[in-house]
């Protein structure tokens, strides 16, 4: 796979994640969260140096590279190897930084706000998502439930009122 088509692998991937948090968002307004509020999912691009970088890093390694003559020059080949060079180090840190930055759920930070359902305005302050790795994880696993729920939900036909007493 070239660069360009792994930068946009990675590129619909992370919007594949930003559609489905809109959709969770649309079923989190049908559950009231506290008298005459519900929970909306907000994410950001992620302000991790690494992430940036690497994106950075993608982003240089191709550009100019339609309709141009030399795209294989000596500046965009150092580029390219730069990146596979770390992707292909065995130290455990190239392994840990390759995991990390082509993990596009690394790309956003997430966090929850609380809503008034007849108003855009915040009811409450944003409250930021934990930043670790392990928080993230486990927040990452509580969108998938949700997605799996509004998907079940689509499949079967049921209501977007769901029964509140569901588990996650």
């Amino acid at each position: 796979m070239d660069m360009a088509n792994f930068k946009d692998t990675l590129e619909k991937d992370v919007s594949e994640i930003k559609t489905k948090i809109r959709k969770i968002n649309m079923s989190l307004r049908g559950i009231e969260y506290d008298a005459g509020t519900y929970i909306e999912i907000n994410h950001d691009n992620s302000q991790d140096i690494e992430i940036r970088q690497f994106q950075i890093q993608l982003r240089e390694s191709i550009e100019h590279t339609i309709g141009e003559t030399d795209v294989f020059n000596e500046q965009k080949f150092e580029r390219v190897k730069t990146i596979l060079d770390r992707f292909n180090g065995g130290a455990q840190v190239d392994i840990t930084w390759t995991n990390k930055v082509t993990d596009v759920r690394n790309w956003l930070d997430f966090s929850a706000a609380r809503r008034m359902p007849k108003t855009t305005r915040l009811r409450t302050s944003t409250a930021i998502l934990p930043v670790n790795r392990a928080e993230k994880e486990r927040n990452w696993h509580t969108l998938s439930l949700l997605q799996h729920w509004h998907s079940s939900l689509a499949w079967n036909g049921t209501s977007s009122s769901p029964d509140r007493s569901a588990s996650l």
